[in-house]
């Protein structure tokens, strides 16, 4: 019973040092991407941390990679590298389907606006 007990317990902490290891790579994409882009770092920081953080680099981890992946991928984009831009986009949608929905909304919104 104590080996199995042991068992669970290293386990547990190898995927919670995972998660917490993603989590922080998550963040640290976000604030660099957010003080790169942004002429009010402290205002967009607070509104960040106010709005954004709790909910999704707490709760929801892998929405929250996918989030940082994809702002680095509109990031390169902008930046003229746009087979860079795409590989990223590529492993955003890998990550969490979810960021499929941005680009499909950008284009909808080219068309109706022409």
């Amino acid at each position: 019973m104590m080996k199995i007990m042991n068992f669970m317990l290293n386990t547990h902490a190898k995927s919670l040092n995972a998660v917490i290891f993603l989590a922080g790579v998550a963040l640290a994409m976000k604030l660099a991407l957010i003080a790169r882009v942004t002429s009010y770092s402290l205002l967009s920081l607070f509104f960040y941390f106010s709005v954004f953080f709790l909910y999704h680099d707490v709760t929801q981890l892998r929405i929250s990679m996918a989030i940082a992946i994809f702002l680095l991928a509109l990031y390169l984009m902008d930046k003229g590298r746009k087979n860079l831009g795409v590989a990223a986009y590529g492993a955003a949608m890998l990550t969490h389907f979810q960021t499929l929905v941005s680009p499909m909304a950008q284009l909808a919104n080219t068309i109706i606006g022409r």
